[in-house]
């Protein structure tokens, strides 16, 4: 009986370690990317409009979970400022913030075959089509679902970090506690 008062004693500690730490989902590095326009990953959504200056943004999305939703946070802001204009080109700069930190910043170029070439070498011809991924930035072109080109410049910690939360916790309901499983995730 005292083996198994033990056992008990020792399965909350267990389930804890088979979970593995919990990821901090706020955290901020300190070496953030140069995304387009200047911008560092990483900032708030304050320090970007400030950025910005006298621009304007319209917010395109704002979501985020419920207050006594127990899962770690995870919360959405998209804006978008209009006009806009990158090396000599106009258009739309499209700004996500995952957890109010800059993950990505994307230009819809009025004229996307003006704004490539403006690119010049930045996106080396091996690169059309695809991506580069010098340190954590990830900088592709591609064309999205309403057939617009646009160029995204990412911190690819924040784009990973983001994919690992979904893969994780979007199948939490979200007021259940969260428990290990016989894989170790929670």
């Amino acid at each position: 009986m005292i083996i198994s008062r033990a056992a008990l004693l020792l399965v909350p500690l267990f389930l804890s370690c088979a979970r593995g730490p919990t990821e901090d989902f706020a955290a901020i590095p300190g070496d953030p990317q140069t995304l387009l326009g200047g911008l560092k990953s990483y900032s708030s959504p304050d320090a970007v409009a400030a950025a910005l200056g006298s621009r304007t943004w319209k917010v395109t999305e704002q979501s985020s979970l419920k207050p006594d939703d127990k899962r770690p946070s995870f919360n959405i802001l998209s804006v978008v400022v209009v006009p806009y204009q990158d090396r000599g080109q106009r258009g739309e700069l499209h700004l996500t913030f995952f957890n109010s930190r800059l993950m990505s910043s994307s230009f819809y170029p009025d004229d996307p075959g003006a704004y490539r070439a403006s690119l010049g070498s930045f996106l080396a011809p091996e690169v059309r089509g695809g991506e580069l991924r010098p340190t954590h930035l990830r900088v592709w072109h591609a064309v999205d679902y309403e057939g617009r080109e646009y160029f995204l410049w990412g911190d690819e910690r924040l784009l990973k970090q983001q994919n690992r939360w979904l893969m994780k916790y979007s199948w939490v309901p979200p007021n259940q506690p969260l428990q290990a499983t016989a894989s170790g995730r929670a």
